[in-house]
């Protein structure tokens, strides 16, 4: 019978409390990685004086591939960071990464980092400390159980529809006419689409920690595909 303390009927033990330290410092990481690599690729495309669209000559820079595997690096960092702590808690640290491609873009770039730049990096700064300060210490979701069950909440379901939704419409109808001239059409996109998969990371990322560190199958639930 499922445990009434466990909505999923999973076995109700919660992780580690230091989990939520270690999910705090791979997406710290994760940002560190992801912010530098902006800055080499750019470096690299400069380098090899290619145009952003046009030509290859960027992909025989070395500086530039290097960007694209700390890239790589940074997003498994992350991916493994919400197998460890809440996502309330892990994507707002993404931002870190505005802020080191802004202080590095101005270091190794040379560009010029103007005061609502300046004012940006520090609100990130604040609101990552916040965050951090306030996060719950513990994950909602524990494993595939716990995650099928709050994914198939009517609210869930209904806020899900309505996402793609609005997707397919803004990309159908809306992006062609103004996605030129405002990029807060792809903006919105993106963070509608990122708003779901945030949640399905979280789900993932919980199933194979539980696996691995207490040996209960996971990947034989036809959820989790």
């Amino acid at each position: 019978m499922a445990d009434a303390a466990s909505p999923g009927g999973s076995e109700g033990n919660p992780p580690p409390t230091y989990y939520k330290f270690i999910g705090m410092g791979l997406a710290v990481s994760s940002g560190i990685f992801i912010g530098s690599s902006f800055v080499l690729k750019k470096k690299g495309l400069l380098r090899s004086s290619a145009i952003a669209g046009e030509g290859h000559a960027y992909l025989k820079s070395k500086l530039w591939w290097t960007g694209m595997i700390m890239m790589i690096v940074g997003e498994i960092l992350n991916f493994v960071a919400y197998s460890f702590a809440p996502a309330l808690l892990v994507t707002p640290l993404g931002a870190l990464s505005v802020v080191v491609c802004a202080v590095l873009s101005s270091i190794v770039l040379k560009e010029k980092l103007n005061l609502h730049g300046k004012i940006g990096c520090a609100l990130c700064i604040v609101g990552a400390v916040v965050i951090v300060l306030h996060a719950p210490a513990q994950a909602a979701v524990t494993d595939i159980d716990e995650f099928k069950h709050f994914v198939i909440q009517p609210g869930f379901l209904a806020y899900m529809s309505l996402v793609i939704v609005s997707c397919l419409g803004i990309v159908w109808k809306i992006a062609p006419k103004y996605g030129k001239k405002h990029m807060l059409v792809y903006i919105t996109i993106c963070s509608l689409i990122g708003s779901l998969s945030v949640v399905a990371t979280q789900g993932l990322g919980a199933a194979i920690v539980r696996n691995i560190t207490t040996g209960t199958p996971q990947f034989n639930h036809w959820f989790i595909y």
